[in-house]
């Protein structure tokens, strides 16, 4: 009997590990869901147009930046950058 359900067992756990082994390639459009804490309505999902909290918070959930910030070490860190090459004595960042 303990044998049966130690083969139902890995049986069960090989099953569940075959499956979403292949990446989905993604596709455009869908449907966004959320929960807008000030409100339902948005105005832009350009993040440097608009005043309205809550289209910033909708905007980082679906863009990346160069930068996201480390609160941990309190400074900006690479995200969607690989690496900053400095020019002309420090004012020019590339």
């Amino acid at each position: 009997m303990l044998k049966r359900l130690a083969v139902g067992a890995a049986l069960a756990v090989l099953a569940l590990a075959s499956t979403g082994l292949e990446a989905q390639t993604p596709r455009k459009g869908g449907t966004l869901r959320m929960t807008a804490p000030y409100g339902a309505s948005l105005s832009s999902l350009d993040i440097h147009t608009t005043p309205r909290a809550q289209d910033g918070i909708v905007a980082k959930l679906i863009h990346r930046s160069l930068y996201k910030w480390d609160t941990a070490a309190n400074k900006p860190v690479l995200e969607l950058a690989t690496e900053v090459k400095t020019t002309n004595g420090g004012l020019t960042h590339t």
